[in-house]
């Protein structure tokens, strides 16, 4: 359960899957960990890691998983986001790190479990490029179930969307 009570629902491990190998990426952790909370709970040997740029919005985290501090996106450099501070969102240059690098760096594999992702614009670019033939897909990562909470755009939701229905 997140902080506006949405619900995060995901497939189970199967009860002979080694939770040592399993991972858990949350893309936003936006000052709410109670969904890695409780994943926790649940799996206590997944490996937990949560990307936020925002110091400011880590809330617990650490007590469940490693929190990595840039964003993320599928190339490097420093772009201008929307990132949540205390209560509001502000546009802000943050430094990026590709996601194939940030896997590699951090999670030390690119075959991920759950991701959780918030999607605030910048992000779009990542689901786009997971699709077959695209970017992150040719370099190997995957993610067996994702949840994305989709903002602001909703002429780009249903784009998206509709890809990943074809």
């Amino acid at each position: 359960m997140g902080r506006f009570g949405e619900d995060k629902v995901f497939l189970p491990l199967k009860s002979d899957f080694n939770q040592s190998e399993c991972k858990w990426i949350t893309v936003g952790i936006g000052g709410d960990d109670q969904v890695e909370k409780l994943f926790k709970l649940k799996y206590p040997s997944c490996k937990i890691f949560g990307i936020e740029a925002s110091r400011d919005q880590y809330a617990n985290f650490s007590s469940y998983g490693t929190v990595i501090p840039y964003g993320v996106g599928v190339k490097s450099g420093s772009f201008n986001l929307t990132i949540r501070k205390n209560t509001s969102y502000k546009h802000e240059k943050v430094k990026v790190l590709a996601l194939s690098d940030l896997l590699d760096k951090f999670v030390k594999t690119r075959f991920i479990q759950y991701m959780t992702i918030d999607i605030e614009g910048f992000e779009f670019g990542i689901l786009e490029e997971l699709l077959t033939g695209k970017e992150l897909h040719k370099q190997g990562i995957v993610f067996c179930q994702i949840d994305a909470e989709l903002h602001s755009d909703k002429t780009k939701i249903r784009e998206i969307m509709h890809k990943y229905d074809s």
